[in-house]
């Protein structure tokens, strides 16, 4: 890894790792973080790491995450509601979910949030938490409702359930509801995320979470999912169809 780093060194300007886990060996994420120091391997201007919420509780990693450059921190974080993430198998609690946001902004990494509204725990009610407090406390965000990927129990229980609502590849990319939820109609799931995303991205939303030097990449970032990203997303000729159908299953 730190051969290829030392190839890449003058290539672009961010350095992306995308393990799904960069802290899930924790002795050999700091020993690379400190050879990448040690080697001068930090030039670029930002980095990214995908971690879990365990990896906001150890201060020592995110020293060495920061001296790294490596300041954005992408996580999934699913909830903040403790029945949501008992029913989608999360390890973590809504506490440390909240707390360990909490660390990682105190400590002034952009911290990306990744959520998953829609559970068959979710309500209305709890989305409305979620969307408020993703607001306040990540600095960017995705809403990504459940997805019945071939080949998971997930899958195989919304299959006996009766609950899986289209095949069509192209709409398991996260972004549309896909399974009925318990709760609320899908088509009532899918216009509360477009909701959400609208309301987080908001231009005044998003100059509360301005960093040092990021205002422009901040406006810049809240334009573009306004006018290009929610379009391409939810307006496309497709998701529009595919909105029809939802309203036609009531």
């Amino acid at each position: 890894m730190l051969e290829e780093l030392e190839r890449t060194k003058d290539v672009g300007e961010t350095l992306f790792f995308v393990d799904d886990n960069f802290y899930g060996n924790p002795k050999r994420a700091k020993q690379l973080l400190e050879e990448m120091i040690r080697k001068g391997l930090t030039r670029k201007p930002r980095g990214l790491v995908q971690i879990t919420i365990k990896g906001a509780s150890d201060n020592d990693f995110l020293d060495l995450l920061k001296r790294a450059k490596m300041e954005v921190t992408c996580i999934g974080i699913e909830s903040i509601d403790d029945d949501a993430l008992d029913e989608l198998g999360k390890p973590y609690s809504a506490e440390q979910n909240i707390e360990g946001v909490r660390r990682l902004r105190e400590k002034g990494f952009w911290v990306h949030g990744m959520m998953m509204p829609g559970s068959d725990k979710d309500t209305p009610e709890t989305l409305r938490k979620m969307s408020k407090w993703a607001k306040k406390n990540l600095t960017t965000v995705q809403y990504f409702p459940p997805v019945p990927l071939p080949g998971t129990e997930f899958n195989e229980r919304m299959r006996k359930e009766s609950r899986i609502l289209t095949e069509e590849p192209s709409l398991y990319d996260g972004h549309h509801a896909v399974v009925q939820p318990k709760n609320f109609t899908a088509l009532e799931l899918q216009r509360t995320i477009y909701k959400m995303y609208k309301e987080f991205y908001n231009p005044l939303n998003m100059l509360k979470k301005v960093q040092k030097g990021m205002l422009l990449e901040t406006l810049l970032l809240s334009a573009y999912v306004n006018l290009v990203g929610l379009r391409r997303v939810f307006r496309d000729a497709q998701s529009l169809e595919y909105a029809k159908h939802l309203e036609s299953l009531g």
